[in-house]
């Protein structure tokens, strides 16, 4: 040859070839060129190049490649040429599918931990906000379903504890108000059925003890007033009327506990209020009785009723009535005694 040919881009030749060798993949040369060069980190090429391609976002290569590889899930790259040879992770919180240029925000109810390709679900009885690494636990007194980006208070008369997916019914006898973590009882003298807000107080003639689920009524001869944790028993003297504690009207008489006031027996009286018969007899029919009895008889029975004449001296009216129309022996052992009374 009279000369010399130029390799052309892509080729090389050292001296004295005879012909221009081809630059393999990675490798890239310029016309004339005594050696191929490598393509660097973030570059391509294939055989016979004169120049290195750019990675594109979401690819990336290392020095000497032939060809760019894609960024794997939960991994990405915005970058090209010399910065593309690697892929970054995606942080928590966020994710992203193969050859992504970005990652993308998890939304509210869901969490990723690092490098995720997906975002997972807060499962019931937790919640999360927008870029997530966790789901928090919803707090007590409060619930969620499934992908929850928040927690809802449970509603007066139920309650929850920790990390519920659902609220629970106060049971009878007790009661909460909203976002309530227990159910606290009914005090005494009040009472609630289930799922209850307030406890109700307990009518009149009622009575409850602590964490009533009803009131109970008052035995026969007792009362109560509202909100009563007891009933009273209405004491001697008085029976219940129209739900209260009566006054025994004079004539009648009651014990303690009484639900009526009875009528005092012939030949007896009482004053209103009276807890046992006062029961003075009429002592004028025993001056009668012993007027027409043998002299003897009345010897034997001197001394039984002097006493009975010292128990009932009180009596006024039968006294003074007995010793002013009867005459009888009786009466006339007692006047020392009744004095006082009749005159």
């Amino acid at each position: 040859a009279s000369s010399c040919t130029d390799c052309t881009a892509g080729h090389f030749s050292g001296a004295a070839a005879s012909t221009c060798g081809d630059c393999t993949a990675g490798k890239f040369s310029l016309a004339q060129s005594s050696s191929c060069t490598d393509c660097t980190a973030g570059h391509f090429s294939g055989a016979v190049a004169s120049t290195c391609g750019d990675c594109s976002a979401g690819t990336f290569s290392g020095a000497v490649a032939s060809s760019c590889g894609n960024c794997a899930a939960g991994t990405w790259s915005h970058f090209s040429g010399a910065a593309a040879s690697t892929c970054g992770d995606c942080t928590a919180g966020k994710f992203s599918l193969a050859q992504s240029s970005s990652c993308t925000d998890c939304t509210a109810g869901h969490f990723s931990g690092a490098v995720a390709s997906t975002c997972g679900d807060c499962s019931a009885g937790t919640f999360s906000g927008a870029v997530a690494s966790s789901c928090g636990n919803c707090a007590a007194g409060t619930w969620s379903g499934a992908v929850a980006s928040s927690c809802t208070d449970c509603t007066a008369g139920t309650f929850s504890g920790s990390a519920a997916t659902t609220c629970s019914s106060c049971t009878a006898g007790t009661f909460s108000g909203a976002a309530a973590s227990t159910c606290g009882n009914c005090a005494a003298g009040t009472f609630s059925g289930a799922s209850a807000s307030t406890c109700g107080s307990c009518s009149v003639n009622t009575f409850s003890l602590a964490a009533a689920s009803t009131c109970t009524n008052c035995a026969a001869g007792s009362t109560s007033g509202a909100g009563a944790s007891t009933c009273t028993v209405c004491p001697a003297g008085s029976a219940v009327t129209a739900g209260t504690c009566s006054t025994c009207a004079a004539g009648k008489f009651s014990l303690a506990g009484s639900t009526i006031c009875t009528d005092c027996s012939a030949n007896t009286f009482s004053l209103a209020d009276a807890s046992y018969l006062l029961c003075w007899y009429l002592l004028c029919c025993w001056c009668i009785h012993l007027h027409s009895l043998h002299p003897q008889h009345l010897l034997r029975l001197r001394w039984f009723f002097y006493l009975w004449c010292l128990y009932y001296w009180l009596d006024q009216s039968c006294w003074c009535q007995c010793l002013h129309s009867v005459p009888c022996w009786f009466c006339r052992h007692c006047w020392h005694l009744l004095y006082m009374r009749c005159w």
